[in-house]
């Protein structure tokens, strides 16, 4: 079955890969149009439907399989509605010998619970990949995905929007869509639920692709609420280090935090076991580097390999109590 991961998207606050596109594009960017979207507090979860008209179920990094539970999800397809959407898009994949792969986010009840979204599960799609081949997949622009809309608006009488993730607006220019307001509750806030409900935040993709090499400008502003970088500030620990690894240390310290706990689980699912205490160790450890090398490039490059290992142990020991706290 064809499968694609979906792409990481840039935070709004990382002005060093947002300027390569604005030097490459400036002057298409400024007056493009940008779609706001809700960034759903959920899991990265993709329906893909192939072209004799079945379809699959998939998480951020794989298929899920027949006995896989992956947070109860197929609660979120058994609505009335639901039904119709995978009979449409089904029906218009095996008609048309396509295969598409409706990226999106399961969410609710016992997915996550910084956001409440009502007591069930839901599941809204926000991007689609044609599986042109196996080996050629395209990532459709906000344009084709529009143009896809009413090609199957036109044919079935059934607008896929029903299941899209919520456009806040369109706004023209790079600039002005990144001032974008985001202080606001939910736009899936339960109705007479009256406590503060803040969306996560907001996903700020152009109608048209833009590429530099492999990396597709789409980028991610987050409620302050939910960032992921020193959010708990952590009593300070003196160590017998140079002067330079103590600073480093003091700054990424903080990035192992309950956010970013949750963002894992997001992408990896709920960790159940201690078994699988490891491999979610390396995925956030990978996750924490990456940060590292963005925000503190010369730092982390100027450490010698005994700084650089002493620094990874400092960080382990933080992520496995962190994880520990949800066994």
């Amino acid at each position: 079955m064809a499968f694609k991961k979906w792409s990481s998207i840039e935070n709004h606050y990382n002005n060093k890969a947002i300027a390569r596109f604005q030097e490459r594009f400036y002057g298409e960017l400024k007056s493009e149009r940008f779609l706001i979207s809700e960034k759903i507090d959920g899991s990265n979860f993709s329906v893909i439907f192939n072209n004799k008209g079945g379809w699959q179920f998939a998480k951020r990094n794989s298929l899920i399989s027949n006995d896989e539970s992956f947070y109860n999800f197929k609660s979120a397809f058994e609505s009335e509605e639901m039904g119709k959407f995978f009979f449409m898009v089904s029906s218009y994949c095996s008609e048309k010998n396509k295969t598409l792969q409706f990226v999106g986010e399961l969410y609710g009840q016992g997915v996550q619970k910084r956001v409440y979204y009502g007591p069930d599960r839901y599941w809204r799609w926000y991007a689609i990949y044609d599986h042109i081949t196996y080996d050629n997949v395209k990532n459709l622009s906000v344009k084709e995905m529009n143009e896809l809309g009413d090609d199957i608006d036109s044919e079935y009488s059934y607008d896929i929007d029903y299941f899209r993730a919520h456009v806040y607006k369109t706004i023209y220019g790079l600039e002005e869509a990144l001032e974008f307001d985001i202080n606001k509750n939910s736009f899936y806030t339960p109705e007479g639920y009256d406590k503060e409900n803040f969306m996560e935040g907001v996903v700020i993709r152009p109608f048209n692709n833009y590429y530099l090499g492999d990396d597709f400008l789409i980028i991610k502003k987050k409620n302050p609420k939910f960032d992921d970088k020193n959010v708990v500030k952590k009593e300070r620990v003196k160590f017998n280090i140079t002067e330079d690894l103590q600073s480093l240390y003091d700054k990424v310290i903080g990035y192992v935090n309950e956010n970013r706990t949750e963002d894992l689980f997001s992408k990896y699912g709920m960790i159940d076991s201690v078994v699988q205490t490891g491999m979610y160790i390396k995925f956030y450890s990978q996750d924490i580097i990456e940060d590292i090398k963005e925000e503190y490039p010369l730092e982390f490059d100027n450490l010698g390999k005994k700084d650089r290992n002493w620094l990874m142990k400092q960080l382990v020991i933080e992520i496995k109590n962190e994880i520990r706290e949800h066994l």
